[in-house]
């Protein structure tokens, strides 16, 4: 190698170390506390820290904690700029902050500094469950080998905007699915599948091409509601 490449090299390498510090030291952390509807610490949720506008030379940027058992959180890393600060309970029936419009937290975040949120406070909803029930175990043998095992379960929510529901848990013969949703307020109910023949609570057939949409209003003191679907058998691909 040329006296003159390795200083090149040399040069090169050093600029990537001072870079890679600088960068670091750019770097700024956020922190906050959540809080149940009860005023108690809220444990296990995901705090997502959300960038808010990118540009050619910022891409899109999120990271993720998990509150402690105090409630409390911590997001390293975090270049400046201006964030959305979204919460995801893993306990129903608490209200994800951002999936329902409820006024999200935006902080500003600058170089290496320690950005305090203000205590969020999580808001109560109405549970809504879709139990698929599976006799045949079809969907279980299809586990993890098609997208959403073969069935799509989520709500059209007020904004037009379609929002998955999450497993809650399962057994050989059967699923269940569940969101909370903001008191009193209307969704529709959507359950579709193009791999296997459905019917609804009442017995009546599931068009696969349309799927099934219930229009419900979530209680306004918080009761669940419960919707029940049957795998029949496979569909004729």
């Amino acid at each position: 190698m040329s006296r003159l490449r390795r200083i090149y090299d040399g040069r090169w390498s050093a600029f990537l170390i001072i870079s890679g510090i600088a960068h670091a030291q750019q770097a700024g952390t956020i922190s906050g506390k959540i809080l149940q509807d009860n005023g108690t610490p809220m444990s296990g949720a995901v705090v997502s820290a959300q960038a808010q506008r990118a540009t050619a030379v910022s891409k899109p940027f999120r990271a993720d904690a998990v509150t402690l058992k105090d409630g409390t959180f911590t997001i390293k890393g975090t270049p400046p700029g201006s964030y959305r600060i979204c919460v995801q309970p893993q306990k129903d029936p608490l209200l994800s902050t951002c999936d329902w419009g409820l006024s999200p937290t935006l902080v500003t975040v600058n170089s290496s500094t320690v950005t305090s949120v203000p205590i969020i406070q999580l808001q109560k909803g109405a549970p809504i469950q879709v139990q698929i029930v599976d006799p045949l175990k079809l969907v279980t043998a299809v586990a993890g080998k098609v997208p959403g095992n073969g069935i799509l379960v989520g709500l059209w929510m007020p904004s037009g905007l379609f929002l998955p529901m999450p497993l809650q848990s399962s057994t050989a013969v059967g699923r269940t699915h569940q969101i909370a949703v903001p008191l009193g307020a209307r969704v529709n109910v959507s359950v579709h599948s193009s791999l296997f023949q459905l019917k609804d609570g009442t017995g009546s057939a599931i068009n696969p091409q349309k799927g099934a949409s219930v229009s419900t209003q979530a209680d306004a003191n918080g009761k669940s509601q419960i919707f029940i679907f049957t795998v029949l058998g496979k569909l004729s691909q």
